[in-house]
């Protein structure tokens, strides 16, 4: 009964990995994800391909996102010492799962 938010403005993305996602470098499994899932998650309009791309593909999924309270996770990103970042929010029911927003 929630909606994960993901701000793609705090997404740490490695340069090198977008410019190779841009000139098209991208594995099979991006497009499977997006098969999959793809249908659950709302991008608004304009979105940056590229970006949805990485968003997509396998290398950043599995056990790479963690959900906790706020004060919980501003404590653990401060513990993490630059390794964690706060790249979204849990929002009442939308109508998709997961909210991307820029």
């Amino acid at each position: 009964e929630c909606t994960i938010e993901i701000n793609s403005s705090s997404l740490p993305v490695h340069r090198s990995a977008y410019d190779l996602a841009a000139f098209g470098f991208l594995p099979e499994g991006r497009y499977t994800n997006e098969d999959y899932i793809g249908s659950k998650v709302s991008f608004p309009e304009g979105f940056d391909q590229t970006l949805k791309d990485l968003m997509f593909s396998p290398e950043t999924s599995g056990g790479l996102l963690l959900s906790m309270p706020r004060n919980e996770a501003d404590e653990h990103v401060q513990s993490m010492e630059g390794n964690a970042w706060i790249i979204g929010r849990v929002i009442g029911r939308t109508s998709y799962p997961v909210r991307v927003i820029m």
